[in-house]
């Protein structure tokens, strides 16, 4: 079985924020130290020899008042 996470159609990978893990029967992708640039769509592929399947969502990433209110 493969398995492939995208975002904006372009394939993601592990870094020091991403974090792309196996538990048991599931499959988890996690970002650490969220920024706005996070959002977006997010995808994750599952091809086996006989079947594939696919599913999508989209990100919002929000700025939290208090930082808003810092940066200005």
């Amino acid at each position: 079985v493969e398995i492939a996470w995208w975002k904006n159609g372009c394939p993601l990978k592990d870094d020091y924020r991403i974090d792309i893990y196996n538990d048991r029967l599931s499959r988890h992708l996690e970002i650490c130290d969220v920024r706005l640039s996070d959002a977006g769509e997010y995808s994750v592929v599952v091809k086996s020899p006989v079947d594939k399947a696919e599913s999508t969502c989209n990100v919002v990433v929000l700025e939290s008042p208090s930082r808003a209110r810092a940066r200005r």
